[in-house]
């Protein structure tokens, strides 16, 4: 099921399940969605037996930024060569991380 509402916030989520009805969101079993805070502690509250899963690209995107401040930061310390070599390293080949599928 697919629900889409202006506000994201958790009294949507409650005007969601008031909606939907006790009986309904028993059957829930999982909730795929972003890291939205208060809508967590809505989803806590309704359905606490389900499963939560948090969409890919909002950890994704967490591990990038903190990755990027610790490259940010490292780049910073370098000089000359060295600092032109790491440069080049940000992303890697596609082979050197395993990506390359069977049969493709």
């Amino acid at each position: 099921m697919v629900w889409v509402r202006r506000d994201r916030d958790g009294a949507t989520l409650t005007r969601f399940f008031a909606w939907m009805g006790q009986c309904r969101a028993r059957a829930i079993r999982m909730v795929c969605r972003n890291m939205w805070r208060p809508s967590l502690a809505a989803l806590r509250t309704h359905v606490a037996h389900a499963t939560i899963v948090f969409d890919c690209f909002h950890p994704s995107q967490h591990f990038t930024r903190a990755v990027d401040g610790v490259r940010r930061h490292t780049g910073r310390q370098m000089a000359g060569r060295e600092k032109a070599e790491f440069e080049r390293t940000r992303f890697f080949p596609r082979s050197a991380c395993g990506s390359r599928r069977s049969g493709a």
